[in-house]
């Protein structure tokens, strides 16, 4: 379990950084600090390339940037596989009570960040597990990218079948 999470955590964390390498030429500050006035300025504090330096903050995984988004992302992730659960037992529990969504998103808090913590926070025991996915030959890193790719589909999917349950319940068809 603390492999599989790891590992999903991993690539969520290279898509992310992959993700700001693609998009900072949409970005105008990229476009900024290539400009001779903000390279004079950058050198005289001792920088001589600001672009540079802001891939390094949000690449570095003991505290960068992609690092802090994914670990969000994995909260998320259990969160919505606890909205999933409330809506499923709303489905199929017909008098529910509406405050069993307060109880399920409580859990799905206290649950993900017990999750988070035990699985990959403690000790940075993430770090570690980055280092040995980043000795992964490249067809194993590519599997662990698509099995990373399909367990986001898979959750989000089922999210949008809860819904549908949801919907197919309220109109009296389930």
């Amino acid at each position: 379990m603390k492999a599989f999470w790891n590992t999903i955590y991993y690539f969520v964390y290279r898509a992310d950084y992959k993700f700001h390498i693609a998009f900072r030429f949409v970005n105008p500050f990229y476009f900024l600090n290539l400009m001779p006035f903000a390279k004079k300025q950058s050198k005289k504090k001792g920088v001589n390339d600001l672009n540079g330096e802001i891939d390094k903050v949000f690449e570095n995984p003991a505290n960068g940037i992609s690092t802090y988004r994914a670990g969000l992302f994995m909260h998320l992730l259990v969160i919505i596989f606890f909205a999933i659960l409330n809506n499923f037992f709303d489905a199929i529990v017909k008098d529910m009570p509406t405050t069993s969504f307060i109880v399920f998103m409580a859990s799905g808090f206290i649950a993900s960040i017990s999750l988070n913590y035990f699985l990959s926070n403690r000790k940075s025991q993430y770090l570690l597990y980055f280092s040995k996915i980043k000795k992964w030959p490249k067809k194993r890193r590519v599997y662990g990218s698509i099995l990373t790719l399909f367990f986001v589909l898979f959750v989000f999917a089922l999210l949008v079948l809860s819904f549908h349950v949801m919907t197919l319940r309220f109109q009296g068809e389930l």
